[in-house]
């Protein structure tokens, strides 16, 4: 049977470093390579538009780039993903790693570090304990190992942050919209039509089409999927521990006669407004949409926005809420 875009259990992508970047929690001196990269076309990897190719030269033998979290370690931020978007790994001789974590391959990423295809992977990361080296340290480093000639290395976006899935599936009573605003008519004095199209699809990522995996470079790109994706969602009958924060303070110093409480820091606290909210400001930062988390497959992700100024929680029993979201495709 087939899955038809059906919306199931969503998972939101929270990227921590365009988050950091966009509020200042860490710039552009936190940012550092020894292959003589420019740390500005660095710094672009981070924004989440995987549409916009940046190239660079690996020489033969060991390469990095690191990016200073400014967090003591992952456990403290939560770091659990890792995507690549919009690469040429599977054309180069690299082998790809990020120092210290145990990496899960969820979309083509292999054991050895190496890639089946190119376009994008999709990799769970958890903090290897045993390292003490990396387990302590606010550095992220991604190595790239190169054992042949020299080769261009082609990366659109590195995403990595928390992925927060929703408690439970949004109510049946649901809208998915493809949005085609890209076409303006207008009729001639003489009642021609006249049309003008501003986009019609989402653009490429390198040499090829959005979310796509290829070993050779698709040749009918012209078809690829039109429109914008946009989805309307009413979650029903979360618990307020589910959306707010236990506490939306960074330090815990509660007075409160409840002392067996076991407040959590609002930024650690895993629910809606901390894990999403907070690290998308408002949902206005771009973010990766899965409609239903058990599906892998390409077009079962999206790159979004909250299509709104603001959240409306409506209390409908103690401790019980209601939520909306419209969450519209970007690029």
């Amino acid at each position: 049977m087939g899955k038809y875009q059906n919306v199931g259990t969503p998972r939101f992508y929270v990227d921590y470093f365009q988050y950091a970047l966009t509020t200042g929690l860490i710039g552009l001196a936190d940012i550092s390579n020894n292959f003589g990269a420019d740390n500005n076309e660095l710094k672009k990897l981070f924004y989440l538009n995987p549409s916009s190719t940046k190239t660079f030269v690996i020489n033969p033998g060991e390469y990095f780039f690191d990016i200073n979290t400014k967090y003591l370690s992952d456990v403290d931020y939560n770091l659990n993903y890792c995507m690549f978007l919009n690469h040429n790994l599977s054309s180069n001789p690299l082998l790809v790693d990020i120092h210290g974590l145990d990496k899960t391959s969820i979309v083509n990423y292999e054991q050895l570090s190496t890639f089946s295809y190119n376009g994008w992977s999709y990799i769970d990361i958890t903090p290897n304990i045993s390292d003490n080296s990396h387990f302590d340290s606010s550095l992220e480093k991604f190595i790239f190992t190169n054992t042949s000639n020299p080769v261009n290395l082609s990366l659109g976006a590195i995403s990595m942050g928390t992925k927060y899935e929703m408690p439970h599936s949004p109510d049946l009573d649901l809208t998915m919209t493809r949005e085609f605003g890209g076409a303006k008519k207008q009729f001639t004095k003489g009642g021609a039509l006249l049309t003008n199209y501003n986009y019609t699809q989402p653009p490429t990522w390198g040499d090829g089409e959005a979310w796509g995996l290829y070993t050779d470079a698709p040749t009918n790109l012209g078809a690829r999927r039109a429109g914008r994706r946009v989805w309307d969602l009413k979650f029903s009958y979360l618990s307020a521990a589910d959306i707010m924060a236990d506490m939306e303070m960074l330090n815990l110093h509660p007075i409160d006669e409840d002392v067996d409480h076991d407040y959590q820091p609002s930024l650690t606290d895993n629910n809606f407004f901390s894990q999403f909210m907070q690290k998308t400001l408002g949902g206005s930062l771009r973010f990766i949409f899965q409609p239903d988390g058990s599906d892998n497959n390409p077009d079962g992700f999206a790159i979004c926005v909250l299509d709104q100024d603001s959240i409306s929680i409506k209390q409908v029993a103690h401790n019980t809420y209601n939520i909306s979201l419209r969450i519209m495709e970007v690029w």
